[in-house]
């Protein structure tokens, strides 16, 4: 197994970036993910898998706790906002065990605020990554817990269709270290499952599941970040924002989500076409 450095704490890595590492991962180490979100999860899965690194997929906490508990990792990837067990707790109750106790745990979450990497590092967790994610981040995050490797070549740039308003592929391309032919799956993969996302929020907001809503809403604002779709992203996180308050969100809002997920679909559609 590849040898985890010693851990550090958030506030540790926040007040000395320049020690940060930018050399290519070590080949074969392994990472578990912790992501609730299926397009979320194939994209990180494909990028990390594409730096030689074995990856295990964990669906929420729960399920993250109990992967710990009977296999061996050398990083743990941690989302935050998950059902059945959020990434804080899930931290809390690994670090509950003496063996565990050194094991790099990573934040991954939209909620970057200094009060949301207090959290973090107070349930134990020893880095932060900011959604959305950008993968020469994650390299240089994951860089400082596991060791390098051989430099490795760097991708061969990928000419990809022609943006449109609606998807910032440039941007979103630059986070997946150009590679056209992931963002083309995943945009893809969001056209064919997107069309039920808005309307679960709004199906949920009328029978009065608030916290169901607005973890939906999370997810939508956070698969609308990866993908450069940044007008959904604020309708979502305007929705979430509204349910985390048990508010109905008002008309103009829900036309708004609405309408920017079906712009959003068809965007899609078009570029993966090309």
């Amino acid at each position: 197994m590849t040898r985890a450095a010693k851990p550090a704490t958030i506030a540790d890595i926040t007040s000395d970036q320049n020690n940060s590492v930018s050399s290519p991962l070590s080949s074969g180490a392994r990472i578990l993910l912790v992501e609730d979100n299926l397009l979320n999860q194939q994209l990180m899965l494909d990028l990390l898998r594409g730096h030689q690194l074995q990856v295990e997929v964990a669906g929420n906490g729960r399920e993250a706790v109990n992967a710990v508990e009977h296999q061996s990792f050398d990083v743990v990837l941690m989302d935050i906002q998950m059902p059945e067990m959020d990434g804080l707790e899930a931290t809390r109750r690994i670090r509950s065990r003496a063996e565990f106790s050194k094991l790099p745990i990573i934040a991954m979450t939209a909620n970057v605020m200094a009060e949301d990497r207090a959290r973090c590092a107070d349930a134990g967790m020893n880095d932060f990554l900011g959604k959305p994610i950008d993968m020469a981040e994650v390299v240089t995050v994951l860089a400082r817990w596991i060791q390098p490797s051989a430099a490795a070549p760097a991708p061969a740039p990928v000419n990809g269709p022609v943006p449109t308003p609606v998807i910032d592929w440039d941007l979103t391309l630059r986070r997946l270290s150009g590679r056209a032919d992931l963002l083309k799956r995943a945009l893809k993969d969001f056209s064919m499952r997107a069309p039920s996302y808005a309307d679960e929020i709004l199906q949920l907001q009328a029978q009065g599941k608030w916290l169901d809503a607005q973890h939906h809403a999370h997810t939508l604002k956070g698969i609308a970040a990866n993908l450069g779709m940044n007008r959904l992203m604020e309708a979502a996180n305007y929705a979430e924002r509204t349910l985390r308050s048990n508010q109905p969100l008002e008309a103009d809002l829900q036309n708004e989500l609405q309408s920017a997920s079906t712009e959003a679909i068809a965007a899609s559609a078009k570029l993966t076409a090309a």
